[in-house]
């Protein structure tokens, strides 16, 4: 079994991209921020989900495979599909 969540980007400054996501291509319920210079993601729900650790791994992972000399690409949208790891 696997999620796949979708992601588009809603805003940037230097520092941090904003981007809404979740199952629902056209209806994303969630938002997030990702901080282009620690490499971190904060929900902007406070939910820690399943969905939203996948998702801010594959913006990372994507930013990252962009990166030469410190200065990546941001994705502007996407769809990232992981998994599910039963615990």
């Amino acid at each position: 079994m696997a999620i796949s969540s979708f992601f588009v980007k809603l805003s940037e400054t230097d520092d941090e991209v904003t981007y809404s996501f979740g199952e629902d291509r056209d209806c994303p319920d969630d938002t997030l921020v990702f901080d282009k210079t620690l490499f971190t993601a904060q929900p902007v729900s406070g939910l820690r989900t399943f969905g939203f650790n996948a998702t801010a791994r594959g913006i990372y992972r994507r930013y990252r495979e962009t990166t030469v000399h410190g200065h990546g690409k941001v994705p502007t949208g996407g769809q990232v599909r992981s998994p599910l790891v039963a615990k």
